[in-house]
């Protein structure tokens, strides 16, 4: 029975010893990150449908091959309407670039026709945008 007793005790302390470790193990720490983030706001054409947005976000896939550097995009509307120079603006996108270098050459590369081409079949032209150049 004794036996038995510090048996269960000493699982009870390994399970414990164990979740905690995990926990710390798992726990990220916090801190900055120091890629470029390109975000623009933008006002969807009159009557855009949820198949042509859906379009868009799938022809999103081929960004990256596009423009070495990019790594990650967001895409969708915004959680509240805002306004810029009297035009409501209702979506967002966000480049998330590996530097300010990848960035600029998004902005100078001989693709970006191509990627506004498929931009434009979703909002009005024109949209409000800035950089986040993370440090």
């Amino acid at each position: 029975m004794k036996t038995l007793i510090n048996r269960n005790a000493f699982l009870s302390v390994a399970a414990i010893g164990l979740f905690f470790a995990g926990w710390a193990a798992g726990k990220e720490d916090f801190q900055t990150q120091k890629t470029m983030i390109h975000c623009a706001s933008w006002t969807a054409k009159d009557g855009l449908t949820q198949t042509e947005f859906d379009h868009f976000k799938a022809g999103l896939a081929k960004l990256p091959d596009m423009f070495p550097g990019l790594q990650r995009i967001w895409a969708g509307k915004l959680g509240s309407d805002v306004e810029f120079n009297g035009e409501k603006r209702t979506h967002a996108i966000a480049l998330e670039f590996d530097s300010l270098k990848s960035k600029r050459a998004y902005s100078e590369s001989n693709r970006r026709p191509e990627w506004q081409a498929l931009f434009s079949t979703v909002r009005k032209p024109g949209s409000s945008s800035f950089d986040l150049v993370g440090e």
